[in-house]
C-alpha cells in the first residue's frame, strides 16, 4: 500500500525494497539479485492520479537460466479507495471503482452486475494477492439511477465488498446523461 505520493516518485529500486522482494536458487542457497519489474505497469503506477486504485506489478528474477515471475496487486491510496482494513488472518482488504457515465435511456437498466463492471469494481485480499468476489451495490442508490429522467444528473453509487467478516466499501459518481 502506498501513498499517492509516493506512487508517483516510485523507482524500480524502491518497488523491490518497499515489495520485500526476495529470490534464490534453494538447492544452491544463493540469493538471485538481479529483479526486475515491468516497467510499463511501474509507469502506470508512477501515473496515477488522486484517485489512486489497485494495480499490477510484476517482478522477475533471473539466474543461471532461470526466471521465474510473480505478479502482486499495489494498492495506491487514493479518492477512490479508502485505507485497507485488517482482517482476522493478519490480511488486508481493499477496494476500488471509478466514476462512469451513461445515457439516461440506458440507466433504467442498470444492474448491480452492469454497475460494478462500467465502475471496473474491484476487491482483493492484498497480501494473500487473492481477488474478493462479494461485492454489493447500494440498493437505493442504484433505484435513484435507474429512475433518472431525461433531464439526467449526477449520482452516487457505493460499493461494499465483505470477507472474513470485514467490509469496506468506496462511493462513486455516476453521470447520467
Amino acid at each position: 500500500t502506498l501513498e499517492n505520493a509516493d506512487a508517483t516518485a516510485l523507482s524500480e529500486a524502491d518497488a523491490i525494497t518497499k515489495g520485500n522482494v526476495q529470490a534464490s536458487l534453494v538447492k544452491a542457497g544463493t540469493a538471485i539479485t538481479n529483479i526486475k519489474v515491468d516497467a510499463t505497469q511501474l509507469a502506470t503506477i508512477n501515473s496515477v492520479g488522486i484517485a489512486g486504485g489497485i494495480y499490477d506489478l510484476t517482478y522477475t528474477a533471473k539466474d543461471q537460466g532461470v526466471e521465474i515471475s510473480i505478479t502482486v496487486k499495489v494498492v495506491v491510496k487514493g479518492t477512490t479507495n479508502p485505507d485497507p482494513k485488517p482482517t482476522p488472518d493478519g490480511d488486508e482488504l481493499t477496494i476500488s471503482a471509478e466514476g462512469f457515465e451513461l445515457d439516461y435511456a440506458d440507466a433504467s437498466l442498470l444492474t448491480d452486475k452492469k454497475a460494478i463492471s462500467e465502475a471496473s469494481a474491484e476487491a482483493w485480499l492484498i497480501k494473500a494477492n487473492s481477488k474478493v468476489t462479494n461485492i454489493s451495490v447500494d440498493k437505493e442508490q442504484l433505484k435513484a439511477i435507474q429512475s433518472a429522467s431525461k433531464a439526467g444528473g449526477v449520482f452516487e453509487l457505493t460499493f461494499t465488498a465483505e470477507e472474513q467478516g470485514v467490509s469496506i466499501s468506496t462511493t462513486i459518481k455516476v453521470f447520467v446523461r
